[in-house]
Order: C-alpha cells, then sequence, then structure tokens
C-alpha cells in the first residue's frame, strides 16, 4: 500500500510539471507535452515554432518544430542513404564556423507513444570550447513529415531526457 501512494505521488508530480504544447499548422494541430519550465516562442530566425528550456550551466536548450507540409513516407533505407551528405553538410557548416566536430549518431527509427515513426539522426560537436549535441527528428506524422531539431550542451542531460519526452508524446491532426 505504501508503495502504491508513493508511486501516485511521483505520477502526480510528474504531470504537474507538464503541459500541452498545440501549434496550429495548416489548418491542424501539432500536439506535445512539454515541461511546464520550458517557454514556448515564434517565428525567431526564420523558424516558426521554438521551445527553451529554462537556464542550464548558463545555457538554454532548445527545440524548432516545423510542419514541412511534405506528404512523403519516410522510408529508413532511403534516409540512410543520405546519412554521409548529412555529415558532409555538418563538417562544411563547422569548418565555416570553426567548431569541431567530435562524433555522429547512428540513424535510429523508432515509434513513438501515438505511433508516429520518429526517424533520427544527430552530432556532436565543440564550438567555442563548449561541447553541443544537436539531433534531427523527421517524424510522419499521420501522413505529414514534422521536423524537430534539438541543441543543447552536452553536460545538461536533463534536457535530453525533456527533449525525448516530447518527442515521445507528439502527435498531430494535419
Amino acid at each position: 500500500m505504501r508503495l502504491l501512494v508513493i508511486l501516485c505521488a511521483i505520477l502526480a508530480s510528474l504531470s504537474a510539471g507538464a503541459k500541452e504544447i498545440k501549434i496550429p499548422s495548416d489548418g491542424g494541430l501539432i500536439l506535445f507535452n512539454a515541461p511546464a519550465s520550458w517557454e514556448l516562442k515564434h517565428d525567431i530566425f526564420g523558424m516558426e515554432n521554438w521551445l527553451f528550456s529554462p537556464k542550464l550551466n548558463n545555457s538554454r536548450s532548445n527545440i524548432t518544430v516545423t510542419n514541412t507540409k511534405s506528404k512523403i513516407q519516410l522510408n529508413f533505407d532511403s534516409i540512410k542513404k543520405s546519412r554521409k551528405n548529412y555529415e558532409k553538410l555538418k563538417q562544411n557548416w563547422a569548418d565555416r564556423v570553426q567548431a569541431k566536430v567530435i562524433s555522429f549518431k547512428p540513424m535510429k527509427a523508432q515509434k513513438n507513444t501515438n505511433g508516429n515513426l520518429v526517424n533520427s539522426i544527430g552530432f556532436s560537436y565543440v564550438f567555442k570550447g563548449k561541447k553541443y549535441i544537436e539531433d534531427s527528428y523527421y517524424i510522419d506524422c499521420r501522413g505529414t513529415v514534422v521536423f524537430v531539431k534539438s541543441l543543447r550542451l552536452e553536460v545538461n542531460l536533463d534536457h535530453q531526457e525533456d527533449i525525448n519526452q516530447m518527442i515521445n508524446s507528439m502527435d498531430c491532426s494535419l
């Protein structure tokens, strides 16, 4: 009984710390849960939707959420073939801004809790003495591709868990 009370208290505290994000897009909605402490902003640097974490280690992690309006069906094998191009583009960017690429993550495909296929790829790099993790997610959200990019300092591991939970809860009515 005591274990049940403790479990209920933990679940209540987790749900109290989350908010549902509803982003109007192309006559529908992109929906997901985000920590209550993350802020939703719009139209920054040409990107429609940004979520910013609270400051940690003098930095704010962020994600961008974009409805690509593309009605293609994601195919892991064809995306996997573009990995070399992804790596080349990221290396060119790093050379241009004087960053150092540390490693590339392997492509990964999995379904989130709403049954949407999530393909992801990422890389880590050092820029001005700080190590960053950048991940790109291509979500087949009921027939429309939603693109999400996340960026965080490597030391901000708590923010990665927040990002994973947002991606895992993402759904849409597009």
